[in-house]
C-alpha cells in the first residue's frame, strides 16, 4: 500500500486530535469551576454552588486515593489522600484567614479558595506520580499514550484558556479587561532588556547548581546533560522547528498561568511550588528545587517588570536549551 492522500491523512490528523483531546476532559471540571468561582463573586447563589462543586471534588480525588491504596499503589493513595486533606482545610474560614496573613488572598473570596483546593490536589497528582514512578516510566507512559507532541500541546492550550477564565473572561470581564489583568502589555525596549538579563540569571542558576551537584554529590545530576533532556525524551526527539514551537508554547502557557493568573493573588512561593507539580517528568528531587529556584527567578522579574518580559525570558531559556538538544 501506498502513502495516504493528502485527504485521509487530514482526517487521520483531525481523528487523533479527538482521541488527545477525549483524555484531557478531565481538566474540564477544574476549567468550570474557575468559571463558577469567577460567578461566586457577585452571586450568592454561586457562591453556594462553588463551595458544594469544590467539596464534590475534594470526595472524588480522595476516593481515588482510597482506590490507589486498595489496588496496590499504596504510596500513591497516601500521597492523594494527603493533598485532599490539605485541600479540606481551606473550606474553613479560620485556615483561610491564617494563610492570608502569608500569600496574599482574601479570605471571604471563594475564587482564591478554589484556586488554591485546585492547586493542592494538583500538587497530590504531580507529586504522587514521581513518588512512585521513575523518570522513564514517567516519560514512557507519556510517550506511550498516542501522540505525545499533541497531547503536550493541548495541555499547553488548556493552561492558556484556564489563565484566562481564571482572571474573569466568560464571566465578569471582557477579553480585553482579562489582558489587562493579567499583564499583557506591550513591554517597553528597558523591560525587553530586563528580560534578556533574567535569562542570564537562569543559566547562572543552572551552572551553579551543577557545581554544587559535583561538589557534594559528585556528578551534575543530569543538569547539564543536553543528550537526556525530558522534554525531548518524552516527545520521542525533538528537531529546531519543534524546539522553537515548544519553547513559545511552553514559555506563553506557563507564564500566562503562574506569573499572570496566579502569583498576584498567591504570591511567589505557593506559584512556586504549584508550577513544580506541573513539571514531574525531571526525575529527581534536587532537580525540581532547581526548577523552584527558577521559578522564583521569574516570580521575581513579574514584580520587577511584568508577565510579557517573563514570556520573552522563559521561551528564550527553553529555545537556547531545548535547541542545544536538537542540535546535538
Amino acid at each position: 500500500m501506498g502513502d495516504f492522500p493528502p485527504f485521509f491523512l487530514f482526517f487521520k490528523v483531525l481523528f487523533q486530535f479527538f482521541l488527545e483531546m477525549i483524555e484531557f476532559l478531565v481538566f474540564l471540571p477544574a476549567l468550570f469551576l474557575l468559571w463558577l468561582a469567577n460567578l461566586s463573586l457577585k452571586d450568592e447563589l454561586a457562591k453556594k454552588l462553588t463551595k458544594v462543586t469544590n467539596g464534590i471534588l475534594v470526595i472524588l480525588w480522595f476516593l481515588v486515593g482510597i482506590l490507589a491504596i486498595n489496588s496496590g499503589h499504596a504510596q500513591y493513595g497516601v500521597v492523594i489522600i494527603t493533598s485532599c486533606v490539605l485541600a479540606s482545610v481551606f473550606f474553613v474560614k479560620f485556615f483561610r484567614q491564617a494563610i492570608s496573613r502569608l500569600i496574599p488572598i482574601n479570605p471571604d473570596n471563594w475564587l482564591h479558595a478554589t484556586v488554591i483546593i485546585i492547586s493542592m490536589l494538583l500538587f497530590g497528582a504531580g507529586f504522587g506520580v514521581m513518588a512512585t514512578s521513575s523518570q522513564a516510566e514517567i516519560i514512557d507512559s507519556a510517550s506511550s499514550s498516542g501522540n505525545a507532541a499533541l497531547g503536550v500541546t493541548i495541555q499547553d492550550l488548556i493552561l492558556i484558556i484556564a489563565s484566562f477564565i481564571g482572571v474573569g473572561w466568560l464571566s465578569r470581564k471582557s477579553f480585553k479587561a482579562a489582558t489587562l489583568r493579567l499583564g499583557l502589555k506591550r513591554p517597553t525596549v528597558k523591560e525587553i532588556g530586563i528580560s534578556i538579563a533574567f535569562v542570564g540569571v537562569l543559566f547562572m542558576v543552572l551552572v551553579s547548581s551543577s557545581v554544587v551537584s559535583r561538589m557534594f554529590v559528585g556528578d551534575d545530576m543530569g543538569i547539564l546533560e543536553v543528550e537526556e533532556d525530558p522534554t525531548a525524551a518524552m516527545l520521542g526527539g525533538i528537531s529546531i522547528v519543534t524546539a522553537i514551537f515548544f519553547a513559545l508554547l511552553a514559555g506563553i502557557s506557563e507564564e500566562l498561568l503562574f506569573r499572570g493568573a496566579m502569583q498576584p493573588r498567591l504570591g511567589i512561593i505557593f506559584t512556586s511550588i504549584v508550577f513544580v507539580a506541573l513539571h514531574i517528568q525531571y526525575p529527581n528531587l534536587f532537580l525540581l528545587a532547581i526548577l523552584f529556584i527558577m521559578s522564583c527567578v521569574y516570580g521575581i522579574e513579574r514584580k520587577v517588570a511584568g508577565t510579557i518580559p517573563c514570556i520573552i525570558t522563559h521561551v528564550t531559556y527553553d529555545m537556547i536549551l531545548l535547541l542545544m538538544v536538537a542540535t546535538a
